[in-house]
């Protein structure tokens, strides 16, 4: 008998899976930390600072005393809804004709839908923008209030969507048939969600994206471009700790474990999946037996009349019959 005590080795994938999505999240918030790999993702993704120079991206952003790392804002929100993990967070300044916002980015190494990545993004950004009160702005001085810049990068993603992006942004249009009032123009934008679909990087592909897709998209991505990678962020024989962050990001896309969390995800679709036919059904047994209490028709008759949906007309049948056989 399956007690699902653990012993089947329930408990045992789903510690696998949340140690292996632990060990991704912190490799890669190490990584967004490292200068050299920060300024060009942010060059090629945020419309605000594309432009820039290398140094003048850098003077927008936090440093630690290095001069080679990011400092990271915090990225876990409480509240009475629950708790938000994020994976990087970082208060950018203004200067340079840009104003400042706050930049969130997260990496997900296993796709599941883009309708959920586009909500979840939406709350994360609902999150940061409601964490403002009290140390952005203070009581109703909603003029301190500034944007959100959202970044996601959605790994192994079908192919068909590989190399593509979109875009959901909170801005400014005319309402239909209505000018704008003075002082508002069109395209003032108040946030900005970017989803980054990893394609295999090639050669001749935009910096930001042979970037992404060489660290993030798989290991043997990581293999193939790691020369390109060591010239183009200048890795030298001092720089070994990065090297040993971007080996842990090859290791970790390569193991096991990466085939035991999609295998996770899947069965947690399908007993989803299960458990909501199983409440349809119930639910439309139910409204069969009652057209059976009020009506003189046979329980397939029932079942036709009340299922509208015809996929589950036999499932139904059976669970009417099954409920007669246990009255008589």
């Amino acid at each position: 008998m399956d007690t699902n005590d653990g012993s089947d080795g329930t408990l045992k994938v789903i510690y696998s899976t949340r140690k292996w999505k632990e060990k991704w999240d912190t490799r890669f918030k190490i990584l967004m930390q490292e200068v050299r790999i920060l300024v060009p993702i942010l060059q090629g993704y945020i419309p605000e600072l594309e432009g820039l120079s290398d140094s003048q991206i850098i003077d927008l952003l936090p440093m630690e005393e290095d001069g080679k790392h990011v400092r990271l804002s915090q990225s876990e929100y409480v509240d009475p809804s629950g708790v938000v993990r994020m994976d990087v967070v970082i208060h950018v300044s203004g200067g340079h004709g840009v104003e400042p916002f706050i930049l969130h980015m997260e990496s997900e190494s296993s796709f599941h839908s883009h309708l959920l990545i586009m909500k979840r993004g939406l709350y994360y950004q609902s999150r940061l923008t409601n964490s403002q009160k009290g140390s952005g702005f203070m009581n109703d001085d909603y003029s301190s209030l500034v944007p959100v810049d959202s970044l996601w990068f959605l790994s192994r993603v079908p192919k068909r969507d590989a190399g593509s992006g979109y875009r959901l942004r909170t801005s400014v249009v005319p309402f239909e048939g209505r000018p704008l009032p003075a002082g508002i123009s069109v395209g003032t934008a108040l946030s900005d969600i970017g989803v980054i679909c990893l394609a295999p990087p090639r050669e001749g592909d935009p910096d930001a994206d042979r970037l992404v897709g060489t660290l993030l998209y798989s290991d043997e991505a990581l293999d193939d471009n790691m020369s390109w990678l060591q010239t183009f962020l200048n890795i030298q024989e001092g720089d070994e700790s990065l090297m040993s962050e971007i080996e842990s990001i090859r290791d970790i896309l390569g193991g096991r474990d990466l085939e035991i969390y999609d295998s996770a995800f899947e069965e947690g679709v399908a007993q989803e999946r299960a458990r909501k036919d199983a409440q349809i059904v119930s639910d439309f047994a139910d409204v069969a037996m009652a057209h059976l209490h009020e009506n003189d028709v046979s329980p397939k008759e029932a079942v036709e009349k009340v299922v509208t949906l015809t996929n589950y007309r036999d499932l139904v049948l059976e669970e009417v019959m099954r409920r007669l056989a246990k009255k008589e």
